[in-house]
């Protein structure tokens, strides 16, 4: 079944799944200018997660009939890149959590948002709020020095995996 989504929700969704093509984007061409192997690994931990987050976005939007629309995401992407690759780690890190912070509070209305939905699609709306979570917990623990920083992102990465 088809639900019928509002043009503000539909606006959402595709946010969101734009926001995808935009975190894969900017944190590959991130992880691209580390020069501490460890920093490049971790933004590749996050691709991976944007990437799995974005193949459900694509099924949802698809199932929702909402039409990809990459708008200026790449652009943006790029000019972030080359704006943020020089940036020292902790920098880098409290940018993409502010990022992030800021997508949270836009996709915290997916909960409401999608509670008619199925199952299968509620589901991926509410993944898109849990990673915006983990990605700000990855920063917040990435900055304070835990050396389990990464743990919730590749929890969420294998259960999208999955």
């Amino acid at each position: 079944m088809t639900p019928t989504v509002s043009a503000a929700t539909a606006k959402l969704v595709l946010k969101a799944w734009q926001g995808e093509r935009y975190g894969v984007q900017v944190y590959s061409g991130l992880a691209e200018t580390r020069e501490v192997p460890e920093h490049a690994r971790k933004l590749t931990a996050l691709v991976q997660l944007e990437r799995l987050m974005l193949a459900r976005l694509d099924v949802l939007l698809e199932e929702l009939g909402i039409s990809a629309d990459l708008g200026g995401i790449e652009v943006e992407g790029a000019r972030d890149i080359e704006a943020q690759s020089a940036t020292p780690w902790n920098a880098l890190l409290r940018w993409i959590s502010a990022d992030a912070a800021l997508a949270l509070d836009d996709y915290l209305r997916l909960d409401q948002m999608s509670v008619t939905w199925a199952a299968s699609q509620r589901e991926v709306a509410l993944a898109v709020i849990q990673h915006e979570r983990a990605i700000i917990n990855f920063c917040t623990k990435e900055l304070a020095g835990e050396i389990d920083a990464l743990r919730e992102v590749e929890q969420l990465t294998q259960t999208l995996g999955e």
